[in-house]
Order: structure tokens, then sequence, then C-alpha cells
């Protein structure tokens, strides 16, 4: 549908950035990563956005440079 971001789950999100669930949460709530929970509460898996994952690969590659 026209409009709506493609998202991921936070076990895809791990394995394209390479990185533990515990840095995509903080990525999530350090604000470096779009994302919603499925459910309310504190051990729900999130949904993350996949352009801020690719945003923040591109923002990486350019650092390393």
């Amino acid at each position: 549908m026209k409009g709506q971001r493609e998202t991921v789950s936070t076990q895809d999100a791990m394995e394209m950035l390479g990185v533990s669930k515990a840095t995509v949460t903080r990525l999530v709530r350090d604000g470096e990563l779009d994302a919603y929970k499925l459910t309310p509460g504190l051990t729900s898996d999130y949904r993350i956005y996949l352009d801020s994952i690719e945003s923040l690969l591109k923002r990486r590659q350019q650092t390393a440079r």
C-alpha cells in the first residue's frame, strides 16, 4: 500500500545489523531506529521500520570512511 512503511522483526533487524537484541533495543530507545512495539509491555518485541535500518547502515558506512 502506498504510504505505509515496511517493517521487520527484531530478529531480522539483529541479523541485518549484525548486533544483539539488547543493541537493537538500545538503538530504538536512543532514537537511532524508528520502531513500535507489537503490544504494550516491557518485554514485547519491536517492529522496526526497514527504512530506518537502511538509514543507519548508510550512516555507519559514511563514518567508516
